[in-house]
């Protein structure tokens, strides 16, 4: 079938299809983070260093770089579902390459809410906030101070309705556009001639045979009413039907047909005969007139 022939509304579907099964696949990915090897990286389990990291740096790069914080759920102790928050990022721990440079290996911490700083920021003349609503209010702190740079994945709190609605924008909406622009030279399909719908057309009704009355003469079960019955019908439709009376007037002979006047005769050398012509019975009889 060609891309083209498919209707806007198939996208749609599709990019809902796919964009539920690759939220879900992600969400399944990302929903274990117990121990120390998590999807995000190295856990780092010493809140301090993770804060001190962030603030410091190394060849002019910060020990805990490109910091991307995604809010996370999971289970508590209790069964509950808790929202919390992993900082990931790449976090440089005193190794480096075999030139000297540094070596920056994917590192993440695990924020709870709400979050307790161990480090105090001191915005102006305000003062030290010794807690905050989550770790992102944190970091928008560190950055008005320290300028740092961090990014919030507000995508992965609800990966399905992410990536849901993210399918429906570009599968149902950028890419059936760029298929009718190529094909059609037009942001929307051309009209289409409707077909003739059949919905209120009835199947004609097939005309029911002729009844016919079937007598049987032969039947001795029936009783003397029963058989009196079935004789009146019959004399009813005898005698319905006029007979027509023979009529013994003698043939009339049947006329004869003229005979011509014409004589044929074949001579021997002739394939088929011919008219003689000037021996018809009439000059013969004028000559014996004569």
């Amino acid at each position: 079938m060609q891309l083209a022939a498919l209707r806007r509304w198939y996208w749609i579907a599709i990019a809902i299809i796919v964009g539920a099964i690759i939220g879900l696949v992600r969400k399944a990915a990302n929903g274990p983070i117990y121990g120390l090897n998590t999807s995000y990286g190295m856990q780092m389990t010493d809140q301090r260093e993770f804060e001190n990291a962030l603030v410091s740096n190394y060849q002019g790069i910060p020990l805990f770089s490109n910091p991307v914080v995604y809010p996370h759920w999971t289970i508590d102790a209790a069964g509950k579902s808790q929202l919390v928050y992993v900082v990931g990022g790449n976090y440089w721990d005193g190794h480096t390459q075999e030139n000297g440079l540094g070596r920056w290996d994917p590192r993440c911490f695990i924020a709870k809410t709400p979050y307790r700083p161990q480090i105090g920021v001191v915005e102006g003349n305000a003062p030290v906030v010794e807690e905050y609503p989550s770790v992102v209010q944190f970091l928008a702190a560190l950055n008005r101070v320290y300028g740092i740079k961090y990014r919030y994945a507000w995508w992965a709190a609800y990966p399905v309705l992410s990536w849901v609605t993210g399918c429906l924008i570009v599968i149902g909406g950028i890419w059936p556009t760029l298929i009718n622009l190529l094909a059609f030279g037009r942001f929307t399909r051309p009209p289409e001639v409707k077909p003739i719908s059949l919905w209120n057309v009835h199947k004609p009704k097939t005309p029911e045979p002729a009844k016919t009355l079937s007598l049987d003469f032969g039947s001795t079960a029936e009783s003397p009413e029963t058989s009196a019955v079935v004789m009146a019908a019959a004399d009813t439709v005898v005698s319905a039907s006029p007979i027509s009376k023979l009529t013994a007037d003698p043939l009339a002979p049947a006329p004869q047909t003229p005979q011509s006047s014409t004589e044929f005769d074949a001579k021997p050398d002739d394939f088929y005969p011919t008219e003689r012509r000037g021996s018809s019975q009439e000059p013969k009889q004028s000559k014996l007139s004569r």
